[in-house]
C-alpha cells in the first residue's frame, strides 16, 4: 500500500505570496517603507517560512520595553501623526522636533505598545491560506513516500 505526505516545499510555495499580500495589507506604516520591505515569504528548505522586512516592523508587532532612542528618528513620525493632526502637549501646540523628544522620553519610561501586525495575519489569515493553497495544489499537494 503507498502512502502520500503532504509536499510542503509546493505548498509553502504557493502559500508564500498569499501570506506576503495580507502581511503588506495588514502592516501598520505611516510612510509605506515597511510595506515596500516585506521581501517575500520565503521557504527554506520546505520546512519553515521566512519573512524579510525592515528591523523596526518586529519591533512593532511585539513592542518594546522601555530603551532609548535617538529623537532624530522620531521627528518625521512626529510630523505625520502629531503636527498634522494638531494634537497638543499640556495645552500647548508643539513642532515635530520638540514631539520628537517628548516621545523620545515616552519610549524610555514606558517602551512602545505592539502593533500585532505579523500575529494578527498568523492569528487570522494562515490557517485558511494554507488549506486554499492545499487545495488549489490538488494531488500536487502529495508526495509519494518511498
Amino acid at each position: 500500500m503507498s502512502e502520500y505526505s503532504l509536499n510542503w516545499e509546493k505548498i509553502f510555495d504557493r502559500l508564500s505570496p498569499k501570506l506576503e499580500t495580507f502581511l503588506k495589507a495588514g502592516v501598520v506604516d505611516d510612510t509605506g517603507e515597511l510595506a515596500k520591505s516585506i521581501e517575500g515569504v520565503q521557504t527554506i528548505k520546505g520546512k519553515e517560512l521566512v519573512m524579510m522586512c525592515l528591523t523596526y516592523g518586529l519591533y512593532l508587532d511585539s513592542g518594546t520595553l522601555p530603551h532609548w532612542t535617538s529623537h532624530k528618528n522620531l521627528v518625521g513620525w512626529c510630523q505625520r501623526q502629531l503636527v498634522s493632526t494638531g494634537a497638543t502637549y499640556n495645552g500647548k501646540t508643539l513642532d515635530a522636533e520638540e514631539w520628537s523628544y517628548v516621545i523620545q522620553h515616552a519610549i524610555a519610561k514606558n517602551g512602545t505598545k505592539p502593533w500585532p501586525w505579523i500575529r494578527n495575519v498568523v492569528d487570522n489569515d494562515f490557517e485558511r491560506l494554507l488549506i486554499e493553497s492545499i487545495h488549489e495544489l490538488g494531488e500536487d499537494a502529495l508526495v509519494l513516500e518511498e
